[in-house]
């Protein structure tokens, strides 16, 4: 039964009390936001934004430290690209000593064959790649030489995934259209509509409507791209039904792209590839392969790719980029990965025992006292969500309410942990029993004081 003691407690009231107490700590980074203003519209974008700003200078480890002094545990991890945790010392080192050559020559380098070996060995879906600087730019470009092959103009998207700030990427399932027959709504404004309309038909996630639909449209549709995890609905339960979907796709003459951008390196050192046993046509990685620098990869099969520009000439594909392949972030990726190779049959276990121990007892402790809270998790990738409805994919947990989404985080931060706007979380290698001891337990009292405050 949910605690009654305090009816008489204005929210509103409370969370603005505990928004005094996190500005009571920051006042330099109040008034860096206030100086800002305008000028940098991107921070108030969902994914960044806290309901109180905080200035990160420096990191370290398994912490952030603000333009205050104060320093939090980080379940952001660089949205998923510090897997070894800030400022390992082999990332530290490579691009330190590639600082001293040279950082942007324009030219190839020879920084880009050891990355892509390891790539390739960790993915043998991945015959052949190209360096970006994105996971948007991977899948873009992915979309792009998926067209090219198949001669064919549709791209078919899950409602619930994520893919990118691109225009054909930029859409999500109309929360009042059916869940076995979703209909495409744009994610903000400036997205043509012929773009929903005429060139991408979107899926239901983890229903097998989807694959009547892409039997339906196969002499249109050149591609299906897919999440093995979604990033608001992470699990590992996704296995069967992705291997019938890349079946069905195989079958009806429809290429695949696995969508690795979050999970490769990540919940595997061979992704969702290893974990589900899948073996795609076409595959897109970011984040986590550059060790914390800007990076993209579109790979796959090596008849699809050699159609990109330089191969293929006029009839190929132009995916060109002033910083592709740049020497700095390869260095940085031929570390990061490699140490993640040397270190994959110990780094992956302890990673994913950490979260599912993290998972677990918050979800125990949200059950013994009737909490409208759960953590989800696929390996290292967790999302808190406040609801207790039973969640399968992003589109479920339609209870969740902002204001208390708001008191929730600004209670972590004055416990001293910063959680992304988003609360898709991560942990990384450098996170231990104590860090992650810490975030349960702040967790679980920032939640008794979501109770206190009558907010669950």
């Amino acid at each position: 039964m949910q605690n009654t003691a305090n009816k008489s407690r204005d929210p509103l009231a409370a969370i603005a009390s505990a928004r005094a107490a996190i500005a009571a700590r920051t006042p330099k980074s109040a008034a860096h936001s206030k100086r800002v203003g305008n000028l940098i519209p991107q921070e108030v974008i969902k994914t960044i934004a806290l309901p109180h700003p905080i200035y990160i200078d420096q990191a370290e480890g398994p912490y952030l430290y603000d333009i205050d002094g104060n320093r939090y545990i980080d379940m952001a991890c660089g949205f998923g690209a510090n897997i070894l945790g800030h400022r390992p010392e082999s990332v530290r080192t490579a691009v330190t000593a590639q600082l001293d050559n040279g950082w942007q020559y324009g030219v190839h380098n020879i920084e880009q064959e050891a990355v892509a070996r390891l790539v390739a060995d960790a993915a043998p879906a991945v015959e052949s790649m190209v360096f970006l600087n994105s996971g948007t730019e991977a899948t873009m470009v992915g979309m792009r030489v998926a067209r090219a092959f198949t001669g064919k103009t549709k791209v078919a998207i899950f409602d619930g995934s994520y893919h990118g700030t691109h225009d054909y990427a930029l859409q999500s399932a109309d929360p009042g259209s059916a869940r076995d027959v979703p209909e495409a709504t744009p994610i903000g404004q400036g997205v043509p509509s012929e773009i929903l309309s005429e060139t991408t038909i979107m899926l239901p996630y983890l229903q097998r409507a989807a694959f009547d639909k892409i039997r339906k449209h196969r002499d249109q549709l050149a591609l299906v791209i897919v999440q093995g995890v979604q990033n608001r609905a992470p699990h590992l339960g996704a296995a069967n039904w992705l291997n019938e979907l890349f079946s069905v796709c195989r079958e009806n003459g429809v290429l695949t792209l696995l969508d690795e951008v979050v999970t490769g390196f990540r919940i595997a050192y061979g992704g969702c590839q290893e974990s589900f046993g899948l073996k795609p046509d076409l595959v897109t990685y970011g984040k986590g392969v550059g060790g914390g620098f800007p990076i993209g990869i579109t790979g796959g099969r090596s008849d699809v790719m050699s159609l990109f520009y330089d191969r293929a000439g006029p009839e190929g594909i132009m995916a060109g980029g002033t910083f592709n392949g740049n020497p700095t972030t390869m260095a940085a990726a031929g570390a990061a990965v490699g140490e993640m190779r040397k270190k994959k049959d110990t780094l992956y276990p302890r990673l994913n025992t950490l979260s599912d121990r993290l998972a677990s007892n918050v979800n125990s402790f949200c059950r013994s006292g009737n909490f409208a809270a759960q953590i989800m998790n696929a390996g290292s990738i967790f999302c808190m969500r406040l609801s207790a409805q039973t969640i399968k994919t992003s589109r479920d947990g339609t209870d969740e309410n902002q204001t208390t989404i708001d008191a929730f985080h600004l209670h972590l931060m004055n416990a001293g942990i910063v959680m992304p706007g988003i609360r898709m979380s991560m942990l990384s290698a450098a996170h231990n029993d104590e860090t992650v001891a810490t975030i349960e337990q702040g967790i679980q009292k920032s939640l008794e004081a979501l109770r206190e405050d009558d907010l669950v």
